[in-house]
């Protein structure tokens, strides 16, 4: 599996940074491409120790007792996203233009995108392009509940450390290869890697996979939802349980199009 479709989502650590600690923490690496200054005074902790410490988050997610949030707000390098899944909803603003590989414009900065149920009980998806609107409307759910709870509990980090434990266990500890039948692409090894662990639902993963070119990727989970991911530029997520709920005003005629309006919910 390629890294690069690993979670679209959800670090108060970067590379800039190094390793941030939650907590008391412990820390190593085996590699210096990947260690801090600080994180080489720590005893070690193994990649066997995050695992268990990611699989222990992973079940306190899972648990009835655990109170999810409803709400959360990703800030990237390129927009920002608030999403409530109580109230169906979501809002983008690009903050950066988004560029093709020819170089081309596809989303431009400052262009807007809602996703919500209206008060008419239809669903809605809206882009905001300058003075250009475009507005889909379905009667029917189209995936804008699913992309709503996507953006608070999925990809956003509730549910990855259970995945970013799957993908680590996929190579071979102390080597430069994969286990017996890995899904990460073949050739694949761990080239550099270092975890930080704190208290019970607080992890720091730097790893460096090489897919044939190096991928620094650095998670950090702080009370069992991750707070920062750095992928070639931070994210920052931050989650609560309520927020203001502002609908788009000057939204133009709706036209009745489930399948163009899936299609623009992949700009949240």
């Amino acid at each position: 599996m390629n890294a690069k479709k690993l979670l679209s989502v959800l670090v108060l650590a970067s590379a800039g940074f190094g390793l941030v600690a939650c907590g008391t923490t412990t820390s190593s690496s085996k590699s210096a491409d990947s260690a801090s200054a600080s994180a080489s005074t720590q005893p070690a902790a193994t990649r066997a120790q995050a695992l268990t410490a990611l699989d222990k988050i992973a079940a306190n997610v899972t648990a009835a007792t655990f109170v999810k949030p409803t709400t959360a707000k990703a800030v990237a390098p390129t927009k920002t996203t608030e999403y409530d899944e109580a109230h169906v909803f979501a809002h983008t603003t690009y903050t950066a233009d988004i560029k093709d590989k020819t170089g081309t414009v596809t989303t431009a900065s400052g262009t807007e995108i809602f996703a919500y149920k209206g008060t008419d009980n239809k669903f809605y998806v809206v882009e905001k392009a300058g003075t250009t609107i475009t507005n889909w409307s379905a009667d029917a759910d189209f995936g804008v509940a699913a992309a709503v709870a996507k953006g608070v509990s999925g990809t956003n980090g509730l549910g990855s450390a259970a995945y970013m434990a799957k993908y680590l266990r996929n190579f071979a500890d102390g080597a430069t290869g994969l286990v017996t039948g890995a899904t990460v692409k073949a050739g694949a090894y761990m080239k550099a890697e270092s975890y930080t662990i704190g208290t019970e639902g607080n992890v720091v993963l730097d790893i460096t996979p090489n897919y044939g070119y190096d991928e620094h990727m650095v998670y950090t989970y702080k009370d069992n939802k991750i707070a920062t991911l750095d992928k070639s530029g931070i994210t920052t997520y931050t989650f609560a349980n309520t927020v203001t709920v502002t609908l788009p005003t000057d939204t133009g005629t709706a036209v009745a199009d489930a399948t163009a309006g899936a299609a623009l919910l992949k700009l949240l």
